[in-house]
C-alpha cells in the first residue's frame, strides 16, 4: 500500500491512461495536510491506538528540526511517558519532550568532555534530567560522581551514554557502601568486610584477597583510624598499604653496618656503602633472594655511594678518607679509580647533571665540590665552610643552588653558580638536628631529617627566604626520600623502620604507614616503580620491604 503521508503538499495528480474511448485527463485531485497527518500518527502512537512509530519526517512536519537518527529512539520512548495527547497540543508537548531529550545529551556531552579533566561541575540535577532516567541517583554524593567523572581512572564516550553513567552511580554507591560499612565496624569486636566490597571503593589500590582476616584485624584493632559516619577512601588505602608492606628479602654480612644504598639504573643491583666494609654489590633481580657479587674495601668508613650516569662508576663518601671512585663496569671485580681527601668526614655525595662535578657534604668541613671530569684525577674546585656539620645534600634542578643538611646548623642554601665560588644564600633553623634532605620534583619545598625534630618541610620557593610549612614527628629520623608523585615521603627513622607520610598536602602531613625493621633504618631508595623500598638497615643489612606503592 503507498504510504502518502510525506508526498509534497499540493496535488496528487491521477491520470488514467489505456481506457476504451478515454482522453488522458486528470481523474482526482487528492490534497494531502503533512503536519494533520503527522500529528495524527504521533498522537495514535502516544495514546496506544497504533503501534507504527513516528519517524525522523514525522516531527520534521510539525515543524520540530531537532530530532534525527541518533535520537529518535529515545525521543519515541520518552513521548510514551505522555499521559495523553491531543491534536491541538501535540507540537507544544513534543516540543517539551525534545528540548528535555536535547538537554539530556548536552549533560551527556559534559560529562565525556569533563572525563579526566581533573574537576567535574555535573550536578545531581543535571544527572537526573538525563533521559531515560537513570537509577538510585543520591543527593548526598554529588562530589563523589564528580570526582568519578574527572578521574582518569573511569571511562566515558564523547558523549557519555547513558549506561555508562548508570555505571557510575552504581560504582559510587557500592564504594560508599563499603566505606560506610568499614566506619561503622571501626573498634568493633569483629568486621565482615569482603574482598569485593573493598575492590568497589574508587580508586583504592593494591588490595590482595589472601589478606582480608589482615585487613579486617586492622578495622576492628585500630583506634579512630576511620572517618564517622564514612571512612575516606585515602585512610582505606593507608590501610591497605600498612598491611601490604612486607620484607621481601635480605642481604647482611657479618660484622658489616650498611649506611646507604642505591641502585642501578635498570634495578638489577644495589650499591650499598657498607661502612668499615666499603662497597658492596647485591644482585637484586630476584628481590626474594638477593646475592652478593662484588665488593671493594674501602681504605676508610663508606657512608654515602652515588653512581655516574652510565652506571659505570661508583662515588664513596668514605669519611676520613674523603671521596674514592670506584670502576664498578665490573660489578664482579671493582677496582678504585682515584680518591680525593677532603680534608673533612665526607659524609655524603651527589654529582652534577653533567657529571663533572662532585658536591660532599664534608661535616666539620662543610660544602666541599671536586672536579670529577677526568674521574682518574679529581681536583677540588671550591668550598664554603657551613656554621654546623654538613651530612646530606641536595641540588636544584638547574644545578646553582646546593641544599645542605647542617646537623645543628639546620637547612643551609648554598649558591653554586660559581663552583669556585659558593656563597650562602639563606638557611633556616630547624630546630633538631638535620641529616637529610630531599628537594620536590619542582624545587619549591625541601624535605629535611631533622633527627629528634622528625620531618620537617620548608618552602624553598624564594631560595633566599625559606620558611617552614610544616612538620611532622616521625621520630628520630635521618634520610628521607620522595616518591615520583610527590605525595608520599618515606622517612629512615632508627628505631622506628621505615615510616610513609602523606606529604599530598605539605602544610598536614600525617601518618600514612610504617615497617619497622629488625635493625635501625638510617638510608632508604626506592625501585623506578615506587614498589618497593630498599633499606639500609645498619647492623641488619640491606633489607628490602615490598609494597610500599
Amino acid at each position: 500500500m503507498l504510504d502518502l503521508r510525506h508526498i509534497s503538499l499540493a496535488a496528487l495528480l491521477i491520470f488514467t491512461t489505456g481506457m476504451t474511448g478515454c482522453k488522458n485527463k486528470p481523474v482526482t485531485i487528492i490534497a494531502i495536510d503533512k503536519k494533520k497527518t503527522a500529528s495524527n500518527v504521533i498522537v495514535a502512537y502516544v495514546t496506544g491506538s497504533s503501534k507504527t512509530a513516528p519517524i525522523v519526517a514525522d516531527y520534521t512536519d510539525i515543524g520540530i528540526e531537532e530530532v534525527n537518527a541518533t535520537n529518535l529512539a529515545v525521543v519515541n520512548a520518552q513521548i510514551k511517558t505522555l499521559t495523553s495527547l491531543t491534536t491541538d497540543e501535540v507540537v507544544a508537548k513534543i516540543q517539551e519532550v525534545v528540548d528535555s531529550v536535547m538537554n539530556a545529551y548536552t549533560i551527556l556531552s559534559n560529562i565525556g568532555n569533563q572525563h579526566s579533566s581533573h574537576k567535574s561541575t555535573i550536578t545531581v540535577a543535571q544527572l537526573k534530567d538525563i533521559l531515560p532516567a537513570l537509577e538510585n541517583i543520591n543527593d548526598d554524593y554529588e562530589s563523589n560522581y564528580q570526582k568519578y567523572i574527572a578521574s582518569a581512572e573511569s571511562s566515558f564516550s564523547l558523549p557519555a551514554t547513558k549506561e555508562e553513567v548508570q555505571s557510575m552511580i552504581d560504582a559510587v554507591n557500592a564504594s560508599e557502601a563499603a566505606l560506610m560499612h568499614i566506619a561503622q565496624e571501626d573498634n568493633s569486636t569483629s568486621s565482615t568486610i569482603t574482598v569485593e566490597e573493598l575492590r568497589a571503593i574508587f580508586l583504592a589500590l593494591n588490595i590482595d584477597e589472601n589478606k582480608i582476616d589482615e585487613y579486617r584485624k586492622y578495622i576492628i584493632s585500630t583506634t579512630d583510624d576511620f572517618s564517622s559516619p564514612t571512612a575516606t577512601v585515602k585512610e582505606v588505602q593507608r590501610m591497605i598499604d600498612t598491611v601490604n608492606l612486607q620484607e621481601l628479602g635480605s642481604y647482611d654480612i657479618k660484622n658489616g653496618r650498611s649506611m646507604s644504598v642505591t641502585l642501578s639504573s635498570d634495578g638489577t643491583k644495589a650499591y650499598v656503602a657498607y661502612g668499615d666494609n666499603g662497597l658492596v654489590i647485591v644482585n637484586i633481580n630476584d628481590p626474594a633472594h638477593p646475592t652478593r657479587i662484588g665488593s671493594y674495601d674501602t681504605a676508610g668508613t663508606a657512608r654515602d655511594i652515588t653512581l655516574s650516569s652510565d652506571g659505570t662508576k661508583a662515588y664513596v663518601a668514605d669519611a676520613d678518607n674523603g671521596l674514592v671512585i670506584i670502576d664498578v663496569s665490573n660489578p664482579y671485580n671493582p677496582n678504585e679509580l682515584a680518591s680525593y681527601n677532603t680534608a673533612g668526614r665526607s659524609y655524603g655525595v651527589i654529582l652534577s647533571s653533567d657529571g663533572t662535578k662532585a658536591y660532599i657534604a664534608d661535616f666539620t668541613n662543610g660544602l666541599v665540590i671536586v672536579d670529577i671530569s677526568n674521574p682518574s684525577h679529581p681536583t677540588k674546585l671550591g668550598s664554603y665552610n657551613t656554621a654546623g656539620n654538613a651530612w646530606d645534600i641536595a641540588l636544584s634542578s638547574d644545578g646553582t643552588k646546593a641544599y645542605v643538611a647542617d646537623e645543628e646548623g639546620g637547612l643551609v642554601i648554598v649558591d653554586i653558580s660559581d663552583p669556585a665560588h659558593p656563597t650562602k644564600l639563606a638557611s633556616y633553623d630547624t630546630t633538631g638536628k638535620a641529616y637529610g634532605v630531599t628537594l620536590s620534583s619542582d624545587g619549591t619545598k625541601a624535605y629535611i631529617a631533622d633527627y629528634t625534630n622528625g620531618l620537617v618541610i620548608v618552602d624553598i620557593s624564594n631560595p633566599a627566604h625559606p620558611t617552614k610549612l610544616a612538620s611532622y614527628d616521625t621520630g628520630d629520623t635521618s634520610k628521607v626520600t620522595l616518591s615520583s608523585d610527590g605525595t608520599k615521603a618515606y622517612a629512615a627513622v632508627y628505631e622506628n623502620g621505615l615510616i610513609i607520610v602523606d606529604v599530598s598536602d605539605p602544610t598536614h602531613p600525617t601518618h600514612f604507614a610504617s615497617y619497622d625493621t629488625a635493625g635501625r633504618v638510617i638510608g632508604i631508595t626506592l625501585s623506578s616503580d615506587g614498589t618497593k623500598a630498599y633499606i639500609a638497615d645498619f647492623t641488619n643489612g640491606l633489607v628490602i620491604i615490598d609494597g610500599i606503592r
